[in-house]
């Protein structure tokens, strides 16, 4: 065997080794990248799953948020309407209790010799102290149905920041 036999021999089989070894490498460099797509495929997936049930939710606690801020304007609409009502009824018994001493008036003028005008001032007095306590409890019950729509008004808003954020 001749020297330049043994060594071309030697390189033929360092050629075919390196062959094989790129050949090796080659194929685990592609079962690598099929396996970080198919991983990369199932991050995407799973995070658009997450993203679709925060948006669902989100929607949900915009929706039960919108109902109750409706429910709660109605009920202010429905004291206010009620607060109006009760106004215009005093106001009415105080015209009728008017018109019925001024129907009275002057057989009690003349029965009492001014006691009627007496017992007026005292209906007055007494009407406008009725008056204002109707009035301060209006405006208690309007200034709490107020404070808890600025409440739920205020929930709803910061809800819907820690949904947008």
């Amino acid at each position: 065997i001749k020297h330049n036999d043994v060594k071309t021999s030697g390189v033929y089989e360092m050629t075919e080794v390196t062959k094989d070894i790129q050949a090796k490498v080659e194929e685990t460099t592609s079962e690598v990248k099929a396996k970080v797509e198919e991983a990369t495929s199932e991050v995407k997936a799973k995070f658009e799953e997450a993203t679709s049930d925060v948006k669902s939710k989100f929607e949900e606690v915009k929706t039960k948020a919108t109902e109750n801020v409706e429910k709660l304007q109605e009920q202010i609409k429905d004291s206010q309407d009620q607060s109006l009502e009760l106004a215009q009824k005093a106001f009415r018994a105080n015209l009728g209790l008017y018109g019925k001493l001024f129907e009275k008036g002057e057989s009690i003028v003349d029965e009492y010799n001014g006691k009627a005008k007496e017992l007026f001032d005292e209906l007055v007095e007494r009407g406008t102290k009725v008056e204002a306590e109707i009035k301060v409890k209006a405006e208690a019950r309007q200034k709490a149905v107020e404070d808890r729509f600025a409440s739920l008004k205020a929930k709803v808003i910061k809800t819907e920041e820690k949904a947008a954020a």
